[in-house]
């Protein structure tokens, strides 16, 4: 008894007395200083401060790692579309609107995407089992697709080069902007040329074009048409 005893006064920490108490014979004891409303209201105006002066930097970093971002969701869906054609023997097209459609779909104009099985022709079949449409991140659009590497000098002038599928309905007026592969996984339409995807820091202005919001902010998705070999060009590896 006396051994577990001399173990427990072992055991005891140094800032309790002989009974146990945190304080002990005439220490001083602390005291808890509260926070008037003065000095509360103060710290809260300074936080305001804080955050109104943040926030356009946070909305800058933001919108900025959008493209790349959206770049990765655009590659993901690509590779996820090839594989589908080649396990299931049929073509397959990964829609990326521009200006189709009417006002009920304006939100799909630059940043949706969606698969969908095609025919021979290019003409919409039925979409892709379990898909639905997906949209790029703030901060990313899908402005060009076309056969020619880099952009345009003059963003006006861009123009799209890339196969178009017909027949899609569900809202959309007219063809769609595409990438398509075949049973064997290759591109179809685009010969031996590599299509490119440029993919820009601007904001879907649910128009005919795109707000750029920064030219020099952007990644460009290369497609390899025999093998479908996808990879990213962005400025700083230029």
């Amino acid at each position: 008894m006396n051994a577990w005893r001399t173990a427990e006064s072992q055991l005891r920490s140094p800032f309790q007395g002989r009974r146990g108490n945190v304080h002990s014979g005439n220490s001083p004891r602390l005291t808890a200083h509260p926070f008037t409303l003065t000095e509360m209201l103060a710290v809260m105006v300074v936080m305001v401060l804080l955050m109104g002066a943040m926030g356009p930097a946070f909305n800058t970093l933001f919108t900025g790692t959008g493209v790349e971002a959206a770049s990765r969701m655009v590659g993901a869906q690509l590779r996820l579309a090839r594989q589908h054609a080649i396990t299931q023997r049929v073509r397959v097209a990964v829609l990326l609107p521009k200006n189709q459609g009417g006002d009920a779909f304006k939100d799909r104009r630059f940043s949706g995407m969606r698969a969908c099985e095609v025919d021979a022709s290019n003409v919409f079949v039925r979409w892709v089992e379990n898909t639905k449409w997906i949209y790029l991140p703030a901060g990313g659009v899908v402005y060009e697709m076309d056969q020619t590497k880099g952009l345009p000098s003059d963003l006006g002038d861009s123009a799209d080069n890339c196969q178009m599928v017909s027949g899609i309905g569900d809202g959309f007026s007219t063809d769609c902007r595409a990438i398509i592969f075949k049973p064997t996984g290759r591109l179809t339409g685009v010969g031996t040329s590599i299509q490119y995807i440029a993919i820009l820091e601007g904001v879907n202005a649910q128009a005919d074009k795109p707000i750029v919001r920064n030219a020099d902010n952007w990644v460009e998705i290369a497609v390899e048409p025999f093998t479908g070999r996808i990879s990213f060009d962005a400025p700083e590896d230029s």
